[in-house]
């Protein structure tokens, strides 16, 4: 898929519809943004989350390589390609964020505490399982 170079709301709007195409029902979705415009990182997690909740859509993996640690563009073309390596950072999380600030709204609107509830216990679980219910804190 080509990404238009404006970033107007039309284009916006086309780009969303883009990559909402692309994912079907049930998809788990990993998604690079290393060399995307700074705006699509942005829009990519709004289309993530939209799909999430229309086509019951998991998220795999959001990552991003340091890319611009190696220096300019210009720079790195003159490296050889093994000397290209950077991290890759996971930035996964910022999904499980958007699923606490669901929680609390549904909590302050409704009253409704499930969840916060399912995202606990999905924390919790694991701590849980693994000390055989000894951990307290969990």
């Amino acid at each position: 898929m080509e990404i238009e170079s404006s970033q107007d709301e039309a284009v916006r709007w086309r780009l969303f519809d883009a990559v909402l195409q692309e994912i079907h029902e049930g998809d788990e979705i990993y998604f690079d943004i290393t060399h995307s415009f700074r705006s699509i990182p942005f829009i990519v997690l709004i289309v993530l989350n939209y799909a999430r909740l229309v086509k019951n859509a998991t998220i795999g993996k959001i990552v991003y390589g340091i890319f611009e640690q190696l220096g300019s563009p210009q720079e790195v073309e003159k490296m050889p390609p093994e000397q290209r390596l950077v991290p890759i950072v996971d930035v996964t999380n910022m999904v499980t964020l958007l699923d606490w600030m669901n929680g609390v709204d549904s909590f302050l609107r409704a009253g409704d505490t499930s969840l916060i509830l399912q995202l606990t216990m999905n924390q919790a679980s694991p701590i849980l399982e693994e000390t055989k219910g000894r951990d307290e804190e969990a």
